[in-house]
């Protein structure tokens, strides 16, 4: 069975719609993992760790396992596949892949998705046209050298929810005070953390969660 494949020419659904799908709590799960899950204290700390309704789920089965004793064992994860049904742009093309990303409910459809990086990336322009307050940021100077050797000046770390796909979490970026031609960039630590196969040749993205 494929997993579930997101692609930037589709339609993205409405973000009232995804607000109230995570406002249900666990509709298959019962017991008492689905209880612990409801208390102050282990609801604050899912959301400190940013987790997704997905891995609540599978935390407080493990914990509540766990926590009598038993052994806790998941349940193997089927491979991502791409097919040709997947492919956004047929034929060769040499385009970068971007993704729509939501942050303040706001989409920003240049999420650009670069396994090389080492950081993710926003802008201080981009940051400021979301209504982020510059006191968000958390002052840092960093400089950061792009592949061609530029350097650009990294004034702080800001921490946004920001949602592409399925995916929603608090997400650590990196903000430049010069303008980039994307309005965010997400590199190997958001791919490898949220479980996504990327594809250039495809222009999508894939996951099984």
């Amino acid at each position: 069975m494929k997993g579930e494949a997101w692609r930037p020419c589709e339609e993205v659904e409405e973000e009232e719609a995804c607000e109230a799908s995570e406002m249900a709590v666990f509709p298959y799960t019962n017991g008492i993992a689905s209880k612990f899950a409801q208390t102050v204290l282990a609801q604050q700390f899912f959301d400190s760790l940013g987790f997704r309704e997905n891995q609540i789920r599978e935390a407080s089965k493990a914990i509540t396992t766990i926590a009598s004793g038993k052994a806790y064992n998941t349940m193997p994860r089927e491979a991502i596949t791409f097919t040709d049904e997947d492919i956004c742009y047929p034929g060769e093309h040499l385009r970068p892949l971007y993704l729509t990303a939501f942050i303040n409910k706001q989409p920003l459809k240049r999420a650009f998705i670069d396994g090389g990086a080492s950081l993710n990336l926003i802008s201080l322009h981009t940051l400021e046209s979301l209504g982020v307050s510059k006191a968000a940021i958390k002052m840092r100077s960093t400089t950061v050298r792009g592949f061609g050797g530029q350097t650009h000046t990294g004034i702080g770390i800001v921490h946004l929810m920001m949602k592409i796909g399925p995916i929603r979490a608090l997400t650590p970026f990196y903000v430049l005070e010069d303008d980039t031609t994307f309005h965010v960039l997400l590199g190997p630590g958001w791919i490898l953390n949220h479980k996504v196969v990327a594809s250039t040749y495809h222009q999508c993205v894939n996951t099984n969660i």
